[in-house]
C-alpha cells in the first residue's frame, strides 16, 4: 500500500513539474544588443560578434529557435541618413575562424535616430551567430575599446547564403543589432492562447497541450505526429468552425513549430 501511495505521489509530482516547465518556458529571448550611442558608421561590409565584454551575447543558445524579428538603432551615419542593413546568421565552419552564412533577411533602409525593428521568420540553432550586411552609411557599431568585444568583419563584397567566409578580427567593437528568438515552448504557448475557445470543443487546445508535454519531455517524434493531427483538424474546420484567417494563422504557427523541432 505504501509503495503504491508513494508511486502515486511521485507521479503527481512529476506531472506538476512538467506542467511548471511548460508554463514557465513561454517568454521569448533577445540576443545581441542595440545602442543609442553608436560611434562607428559602417562601409559596405559584413560583421558578426563572437564575444562581448558585457551584456547579451550574440550567440544563439542551445536548442532550435525561430527568429521572429531583428532591430537596430539607426544613427545619422555617414550620409546623414539611417543607412541600410540586412540581418545575417553565421554558423561556425569546420575550419576555426571560418563561418558559413546560413540565412539573410531582406535589405532594409533604416529610419535615422529611432529603433528600427523588422519581422523575420528564420530557424536558428544553438551556436549560430547574429550579424549583418551593411550597404554603407549605417551606424552599425560602438567602438568600446574593450578587448572582450570581438568583431570579425570583411569590407565587401556581400557573401551569398551558403558561402563560407574567413573574416578579419577586430577587438573593441560592439555591433548594433539584436534579434528576438522563440523556442518551441514559446511558440506553443502563443498557439495555445490563440486556439483556446476556437474550433470544436477543446480539441485544438487539447492537442497543443499534448504537444507541450511531449516537447517538455523531449519526445519530438510524438510532438511532430500530434502537430500533424492538429494541422489536419484545422484544415477540416476551415470555413466551418474556423474562419479562413484563423485557419491560416494556426497552420502557419504549427508549421513554424514543426520547423523548429526539425520534424
Amino acid at each position: 500500500m505504501k509503495g503504491r501511495r508513494l508511486a502515486s505521489v511521485l507521479g503527481i509530482a512529476a506531472a506538476l513539474m512538467l506542467a511548471l516547465a511548460v508554463a514557465t518556458a513561454s517568454a521569448a529571448t533577445t540576443i545581441g544588443q542595440t545602442s543609442t550611442s553608436t560611434n562607428y558608421a559602417c562601409q559596405a561590409e559584413f560583421d558578426l560578434q563572437t564575444g562581448v565584454a558585457s551584456g547579451a551575447s550574440f550567440v544563439v543558445p542551445p536548442g532550435s529557435w525561430l527568429l521572429t524579428s531583428w532591430s537596430t538603432f539607426a544613427g545619422l551615419g555617414e550620409s546623414n541618413t539611417g543607412g541600410g542593413m540586412s540581418l545575417m546568421i553565421f554558423r561556425p565552419a569546420a575550419v576555426p575562424g571560418s563561418y558559413t552564412v546560413v540565412a539573410e533577411s531582406p535589405f532594409q533602409l533604416l529610419k535615422a535616430n529611432v529603433l528600427n525593428t523588422f519581422p523575420a521568420n528564420i530557424v536558428v540553432h544553438g551556436g549560430d551567430l547574429l550579424g549583418f550586411w551593411s550597404g554603407g552609411g549605417a551606424a552599425c557599431a560602438t567602438n568600446t575599446g574593450s578587448p572582450g568585444d570581438v568583431n570579425p568583419f570583411v569590407f565587401g563584397p556581400e557573401p551569398a547564403v551558403g558561402a563560407t567566409v574567413t573574416p578579419f578580427v577586430a577587438l573593441g567593437f560592439l555591433l548594433n543589432i539584436s534579434a528576438t528568438i522563440s523556442s518551441p515552448a514559446d511558440l506553443l504557448a502563443h498557439l495555445l492562447t490563440d486556439v483556446t475557445g476556437q474550433g470544436p470543443g477543446t480539441s485544438l487546445a487539447d492537442k497543443v497541450t499534448l504537444v507541450q508535454g511531449y516537447v517538455a519531455a523531449n519526445n519530438n517524434a510524438a510532438a511532430c505526429s500530434t502537430l500533424t493531427d492538429f494541422t489536419s483538424e484545422v484544415h477540416a474546420q476551415n470555413g466551418k468552425m474556423l474562419t479562413a484567417a484563423q485557419a491560416s494563422s494556426f497552420t502557419t504557427q504549427a508549421t513554424n513549430i514543426v520547423a523548429t523541432l526539425g520534424c
